[in-house]
């Protein structure tokens, strides 16, 4: 009788903690979505993200429901539908506007994205206003040396590459790499692919306005592109970075 009521109790204790350690409908969804995501499957990643979003909802997970509202806006930007884009970032930011997390890594990622938006609009110096306020955040959570800071670095050189300073365009391309390849173990949680495009345009541009002979600058250009291709995990990005390797 003792040996069948301690089956039981841990009968229940296994149940318990299979149920408290298994993922939700929610997770599931946000994981399948983020899977069609990474294969460029954008009108599949777009449908579970939605989903994802009013499950996850439902289950009280905000920070994930801002994560889906943050891919949402990403892909719409994709489309050039920006003002479904805006739309789906301000709910992001709205989510997370508390204490405890308006000042997160997942901030950092909306006000970037924020800022992509409002460059393809033409509003150039409100990107840069975020741009610079990420840079700020990032500096504060990772210091002054990791990928992130470094990706944010890399949005102040587009910033500057619209205003046609090259200086600044390349100075700040420039050190965004070099924070990369030195953390090359942390940069997977970012593009570091775009970073390196980035960098190969901005060495370009710039070695251009010190009347520099293009075929001088090439050898180390292409192999800038070359190395882009190597951690590249977007398959959209790979017909772009092989033309300009040519």
């Amino acid at each position: 009788m003792i040996g069948a009521h301690k089956a039981l109790l841990f009968l229940l204790f296994t149940l318990s903690w299979s149920f408290s350690n298994a993922a939700s409908v929610g997770d599931k969804l946000f994981n399948k979505a983020s899977r069609y995501y990474n294969q460029s499957q954008f009108d599949s990643a777009s449908h579970y993200f939605v989903l994802a979003a009013e499950a996850l909802s439902n289950e009280k997970q905000s920070d994930l429901v801002a994560g889906c509202y943050l891919k949402l806006g990403l892909l719409s930007n994709y489309k050039a539908d920006y003002k479904n884009a805006l739309g789906h970032l301000r709910k992001a930011s709205n989510i997370i506007k508390n204490p405890k997390t308006e000042n997160t890594d997942l901030s950092g990622q909306i006000l970037l994205q924020t800022g992509r938006i409002y460059e393809e609009l033409g509003d150039i110096e409100v990107a840069g206003d975020l741009y610079r306020k990420a840079l700020k955040l990032y500096q504060q959570i990772y210091g002054e040396n990791h990928p992130k800071t470094a990706y944010a670095l890399m949005h102040l050189s587009r910033y500057y590459s619209f205003k046609i300073e090259i200086d600044k365009e390349y100075k700040y391309a420039e050190q965004a790499y070099r924070i990369c390849k030195s953390n090359l173990s942390n940069v997977s949680d970012i593009n570091f692919t775009e970073v390196i495009i980035r960098f190969a345009y901005a060495t370009k541009v710039f070695k251009r306005g010190l009347n520099q002979e293009y075929d001088l600058c090439y050898p180390e250009v292409r192999k800038l592109y070359r190395s882009a291709l190597k951690y590249n995990s977007e398959h959209h990005q790979q017909p772009t970075i092989e033309s300009a390797i040519i």
